[in-house]
């Protein structure tokens, strides 16, 4: 992309640290057991980790040297969504419109700072469990997941943030807030395509680039291109993605792997991170690491086992292979969930796996042609599209720059007070005129009742002036 753009300065930060916000946070946490964690505990979780990166990253010498010296000029900022908020301050110090990409998808608050409207009763937030139609509890667990996120985000996780820009930045002037900043943000790019998500009204400062990851499959190595050739029956890929890792799993699950590997007359390439496996079937191949997107373009894999995040779903989709998801946290869940209620695969629990319904699950997609056929055929709707990912995305970036910021495509919804977004002065408004005639006529009957009641006790007393 750089190329064609001709951005005369790239700064990479992805070398400052290799761990993810959770990562961070827990090197010796059994991350299997995240599975059941309380949505409220497990949301901040996020936020530490994700704060905590940003602050390795600020204390880096090589960003240091950014913040102290650098009087660079850019016509962009791009940068990626995921809770590290302090780097928007970016945007203030180079005066420089920013793009963010949301490798996750769509979350809520993107739609807040946005101006995108939330439709609560069937956009499911990221972490929810459920898909599809939403249920009264599900709308209701995605009504606490939703202000829960936007409240905390304001309250808890965007003022530890300002502190570190205070703490990093010097400005001459009074600076802007985080959030004042976010919410000048020129363009959303999201990893995510309306033909395998929830369809939601969108400002035209979000734009779907869904795929935009997956590049030309390579040819294999020599020994995984033999590997999967010469199983006649098929190679089921099996891979917990980067942040979970195999080798950390409870013994009795690894077992049960094992053990349900070895009936199969598939070959099983599986993502391991250690050297060796013990207890090894001799249908199975390990490796610590695994080219998974060429590894999913082949024509004989026949299953993908997968943890559930969104670009290795996004992978099996785009190359067309069922799956069977085993999520652990986050938006991992959702996937999985969607996954299934397109047909394309089957959701387990980590926690209440057993061999047989592993056994049963690689069996009814192998047994079942529906799985492979809804995948292609959900593979080429994800594709059929006027132009590719990275074309989208390239266009709309050289468009903001181009439109310097391009703040005519922001909502008015952002110039909003939050009870007029909501409309309810216009609810109190009708509200106090339906009641006022009620009230009236209420008032006119109880004094003409008073009216009545006078009259009566009038006409009841007995007349002084009359003789007998």
């Amino acid at each position: 992309m750089s190329k064609k753009t001709h951005f005369q300065t790239i700064i990479k930060l992805s070398s400052i640290t290799e761990r993810s916000g959770i990562l961070v946070l827990g090197e010796n946490l059994d991350k299997f057991a995240f599975e059941n964690m309380a949505f409220w505990k497990e949301l901040p979780l996020v936020w530490n980790g994700a704060y905590f990166t940003t602050e390795v990253a600020f204390n880096s010498s090589s960003l240091q040297e950014l913040l102290r010296n650098d009087k660079s000029h850019f016509d962009l900022i791009i940068m990626e969504l995921f809770f590290q908020e302090a780097f928007y301050m970016f945007a203030h110090k180079y005066k420089a419109p920013v793009v963010a990409i949301s490798t996750m998808g769509f979350h809520q608050y993107i739609g807040d700072f946005m101006g995108s409207p939330l439709q609560l009763a069937y956009m499911p937030h990221e972490f929810l469990r459920s898909r599809g139609r939403l249920g009264l509890l599900d709308r209701l667990q995605n009504l606490y997941y939703t202000v829960y996120d936007l409240i905390g985000r304001r309250l808890v996780m965007l003022p530890r943030h300002e502190k570190l820009v205070d703490k990093h930045f010097e400005f001459p002037e009074t600076r802007p807030s985080i959030y004042e900043l976010q919410r000048k943000v020129s363009l959303v790019l999201l990893n995510t395509h309306f033909s395998i998500d929830t369809v939601r009204p969108q400002v035209p400062g979000i734009v779907e680039i869904g795929g935009v990851h997956i590049k030309k499959p390579k040819p294999l190595p020599q020994n995984l291109q033999n590997f999967i050739d010469e199983s006649k029956d098929g190679v089921i890929f099996f891979s917990m993605g980067s942040n979970l890792n195999s080798k950390d799993m409870p013994k009795e699950k690894l077992d049960m792997f094992l053990n349900t590997f070895k009936k199969l007359k598939q070959r099983v390439l599986w993502k391991w991170e250690n050297e060796n496996l013990p207890g090894q079937p001799s249908n199975v191949m390990i490796s610590k690491w695994l080219p998974q997107t060429d590894i999913l373009a082949h024509p004989n894999v026949k299953i993908f086992i997968t943890h559930g995040g969104l670009l290795s779903t996004i992978e099996a989709i785009h190359f067309g292979k069922p799956i069977i998801g085993i999520p652990v946290y986050g938006d991992q869940h959702l996937n999985t969930a969607r996954a299934q209620s397109m047909g394309i695969g089957v959701k387990l629990a980590f926690s209440s796996l057993t061999e047989a319904k592993v056994y049963e699950s690689i069996r009814e997609i192998l047994d079942n042609p529906t799985y492979s056929n809804t995948a292609k055929e959900l593979s080429d709707r994800f594709r059929d599209r006027p132009q590719t990912p990275m074309e989208t995305a390239v266009y709309w970036i050289e468009y903001v720059i181009r439109h310097k910021g391009a703040q005519f495509m922001k909502s008015p919804l952002l110039q909003l007070e939050w009870y007029e977004a909501f409309m309810l002065d216009v609810v109190l408004v009708i509200f106090a005129l339906l009641a006022l005639p009620v009230l009236l006529v209420k008032k006119l009957i109880k004094s003409n009742k008073k009216k009545g009641t006078v009259a009566g006790k009038h006409n009841g007393k007995p007349n002084k002036n009359k003789r007998d």
